[in-house]
């Protein structure tokens, strides 16, 4: 398998981004600032902007207390932008000039937050609120909001927020009439939203994390191959079996030549499934090619919706099928995998369960290594759907690995003492799909023809287990 968690895509940095470890000692703002740094490498890594629009579905315009207003930094009164430009060059990194200031004037937005003089607030005083991208500079100190007053008797407010830590505060449901307390107050109600949200985030991180990489990592397995069995990727009965479009890679390779026979097997194996096994509304794309370069038997791109297998190993099949479910079985509410409560049960026992297996075992220190990517749920879906697969429907597959691998491997023994919930969850999970899917069922053709088109290519990995070449 392969670790897709290496690193991170985009221009702006390298290095892996890793989702923040809490620690019991942890203060409110600490645990704050942490999460703000992941999320505005985020941001970075996929390069996010912001915009009055986004800020403005984000908060309401009023409420029974106060009225919101949102403006560009140029728009409001010179005495407010000079007021917090002096904020930000005091409280934030930017240590640029005037003319640096006016370059970066248009990605600071203003909210303007007035107490109605109905509301009963003690403070009727406005609170100007600067937005500030946090991918451009931070905070200095661990606060991520800053407020100051100023004026006669402090007749006027003024704040300076990051947009990661604004976020957190609208994500957290946290009372908009309250936004002009201390910031202390708000940092110690975000920090306990964190903690209670945790492992949710975690999880939706990292499936995340999976999505993005495997659509960087993947490009030329995305791409349609120049030279093609045309009449094979036609009739194959896979297009028949739940598969909107296929493409068989059997190009000449090493002295090796496609087997059309084992490829039979293939298609007889999954005929023989296809139908025991759920599917989705959405149709993916099969892929059948030498994934040599990408250092797996199999890959599957949720973004593109496409299932990669490697022509030399058919035993990932049904691990990648799993990955496809869980994108898309249930589509409105996002991944399986991170958003079952029922799953996070599982989840939580196999990381216990796979550490007690890796632990004090060189054998297995690249799953200490690696652990995002061995404990990223939809990776675990995936493999708990192999062992439900292979253990409750079919055992003798091609499309599924050797029992002696499921017994052996411990990405799969940390299932073991769970076994039984796993296959209950997926009972349960999947327990209408029969009445709701149509059969599938393979339509006789005419006999094909092939035609076989022969180019070198660099050597790749070896597979295991079925391999679709003649030797």
């Amino acid at each position: 398998m392969v670790n897709l968690l290496v690193k991170a895509a985009g221009t702006i940095t390298e290095k892996k981004i890793t989702f923040p470890k809490l620690k019991d000692t942890d203060s409110s703002t600490s645990i704050c600032r942490k999460m703000t740094t992941y999320l505005s490498k985020v941001r970075a890594v996929e390069h996010q902007t912001f915009s009055i629009d986004d800020l403005v579905a984000m908060v309401p315009s009023e409420t029974e207390k106060v009225t919101i207003n949102f403006r560009r930094f140029n728009d409001v009164d010179t005495n407010v932008q000079e007021a917090l430009q002096k904020l930000i060059c005091y409280s934030t990194t930017f240590d640029g000039g005037q003319e640096e200031f006016e370059e970066i004037t248009d990605k600071i937005v203003v909210m303007v937050y007035s107490p109605k003089p109905d509301s009963g607030m003690r403070e009727l005083k406005p609170t100007y609120f600067a937005i500030f991208d946090d991918v451009l500079f931070k905070s200095k100190s661990k606060q991520d909001m800053q407020r100051y007053n100023f004026g006669h008797l402090n007749t006027v407010s003024y704040a300076v927020v990051s947009f990661s830590f604004f976020s957190l505060v609208t994500d957290s449901d946290y009372p908009v009439d309250k936004y002009a307390s201390a910031a202390w107050y708000i940092s110690l109600e975000i920090s306990e939203y964190i903690k209670q949200n945790y492992d949710i985030a975690k999880a939706t991180a990292l499936n995340t994390a999976y999505c993005r990489m495997t659509h960087k990592q993947i490009a030329t397995v995305c791409d349609n191959k120049i030279y093609q069995d045309d009449e094979l990727n036609r009739t194959t009965s896979f297009n028949q079996l739940g598969f909107c479009k296929s493409e068989i890679d059997t190009e000449y390779y090493q002295g090796l030549k496609f087997d059309y026979n084992l490829f039979r097997l293939v298609e007889s194996d999954w005929e023989s499934l296809c139908n025991r096994v759920p599917h989705s509304t959405i149709e993916p794309e099969l892929k059948v090619r030498k994934l040599g370069k990408h250092h797996a038997t199999g890959l599957y791109v949720p973004m593109l919706n496409i299932l990669a297998i490697d022509v030399r190993d058919s035993s990932s099949f049904i691990h990648e099928y799993g990955h496809y479910l869980d994108d898309t079985y249930g589509r409105e509410e996002g991944m399986i995998s991170s958003n079952s409560g029922a799953f996070a049960k599982i989840r939580s026992m196999y990381a216990t369960n796979l550490l007690d297996c890796a632990m004090g075992t060189n054998e297995y220190a690249h799953i200490i290594k690696s652990w995002d990517y061995y404990t990223t749920p939809t990776e675990i879906f995936a493999r708990a759907f192999e062992l439900w697969v292979h253990y409750t429907i079919d055992g003798d597959t091609c499309l599924t690995k050797q029992t002696e691998t499921y017994n052996n491997l411990a990405v799969y023994q940390a299932f073991k003492p769970i076994c039984q919930q796993v296959f209950d969850y997926f009972d349960e999970l999947f327990k209408d799909f029969k009445d709701i899917q149509p059969v599938y069922t393979v339509k006789q053709s005419e006999p094909m023809t092939y035609h076989l088109v022969f180019k070198d290519v660099e050597p790749t990995n070896v597979g295991e287990q079925l391999s679709l070449f003649d030797f």
